[in-house]
């Protein structure tokens, strides 16, 4: 499964790939990778979106 998104890493639009999912209490966790520099992101149902938080 795969994903258009921005990434910071990149800083422009890549193709994410699904690397694991499960479903919590705000929703269904996913967690994505860049193609390109292998960036990793989490996005929680549809209104998550931690791509742009800091570690």
């Amino acid at each position: 499964m795969d994903k258009e998104h921005y990434c910071p890493s990149c800083d422009e639009d890549r193709t994410f790939s699904l690397m694991a999912s499960e479903q919590v209490h705000l929703g269904k966790k996913t967690k994505w990778w860049c193609e390109e520099c292998g960036y990793e992101m989490v996005l929680i149902g549809e209104s998550v979106d931690m791509a742009a938080a800091e570690a």
